[in-house]
């Protein structure tokens, strides 16, 4: 009975995306089970962006990095370059990550479950242009999908009946 009220809980979500910048900010020892539980949830996507894999814990990092899908890459350290280069291997090496130029990058893209070949890409620089579009895109995002903090801890302890 209650696998059947689980399932008809979980058909009533909708899908939502996650995104975290500073990722080892939200980083406990946690995560990776969150992680690995966040498909029956609903969590279509998760966006982590931080600045050295040695900030996250070693269980993390490896949890991330055996699940994720697209990986995107710009220029790195030689410690972090050893690590992502096993994820672009045989296209890319630690020292080809290491002196990337401004402005590129490397990818591999999780494609309808299918994992591309690595290949590079090449971004653009800002511009005063850009940024004021990026200025509404950012609001349009906070319009759209975020709420204030309060009223997400208030929905979690309605959740948990606290």
């Amino acid at each position: 009975m209650r696998a059947q009220a689980d399932k008809h809980s979980r058909n009533k979500r909708r899908d939502f995306n996650l995104y975290f910048d500073e990722l080892q900010s939200f980083a406990t020892d946690e995560f990776p089970r969150i992680l690995a539980e966040a498909r029956k949830y609903r969590l279509d996507n998760a966006g982590m962006a931080n600045q050295f894999i040695s900030q996250l814990p070693e269980s993390l990092a490896s949890a991330i990095l055996g699940d994720v899908g697209t990986l995107i890459s710009f220029c790195l350290g030689s410690e972090d370059a050893e690590i992502i280069a096993k994820e672009l291997y045989p296209a890319f090496t630690s020292e080809n990550l290491q002196n990337l130029p401004a402005y590129n990058s490397y990818l591999k893209l999780s494609i309808r479950g299918s994992t591309s070949e690595p290949f590079s890409w090449k971004t653009v620089p800002s511009s005063p242009a850009l940024s004021k579009h990026g200025e509404n895109v950012i609001s349009q995002n906070h319009q759209r999908f975020c709420k204030m903090r309060s009223i997400v801890e208030s929905l979690i302890n309605n959740w948990l009946n606290v």
